[in-house]
C-alpha cells in the first residue's frame, strides 16, 4: 500500500485560533483549529481541537462531517433535534453534516 498515516504530535498544547466568523462566534470565548482533513472524494471529514471558555454560548451549524475530542473540562451540547448532552474531557463527539448545535 502507498497510503501512509499522519501523526500530529502534542496538539493539545497548540494555541488555538479565536472564532470570529459570525456574531455568535465573536461574542463567545471559543477557539478552534482544524488539524486533519479527508482527501477522499464525497467523504468530507475534518478533525480538530475546540476550546470554549466560560461565557456566552456558541451556536454553530456544521456544513461538513466533524469529530472532536474533548481535551479538558465539560460543557453542554444541544442540537436542533432537542438532544441535550453534557460532554466531558475524554469524550469524542461526532457532528454530522447539517447538525445545528449550541455549545
Amino acid at each position: 500500500s502507498t497510503a501512509k498515516f499522519t501523526v500530529h504530535q502534542q496538539i493539545t498544547h497548540k494555541m488555538l485560533t479565536k472564532m470570529t466568523g459570525n456574531e455568535s462566534e465573536k461574542e463567545s470565548e471559543t477557539y478552534l483549529d482544524d488539524i486533519a482533513y479527508s482527501n477522499v472524494e464525497d467523504k468530507s471529514m475534518v478533525s480538530g481541537l475546540f476550546r470554549m471558555m466560560k461565557g456566552k454560548p456558541l451556536q454553530y451549524c456544521y456544513t461538513y462531517e466533524e469529530i472532536k475530542y474533548i481535551v479538558e473540562g465539560s460543557f453542554i451540547l444541544t442540537d436542533g433535534t432537542g438532544q441535550k448532552v453534557q460532554v466531558y474531557a475524554g469524550d469524542i463527539v461526532h457532528f454530522p453534516n447539517g447538525c445545528d448545535v449550541t455549545f
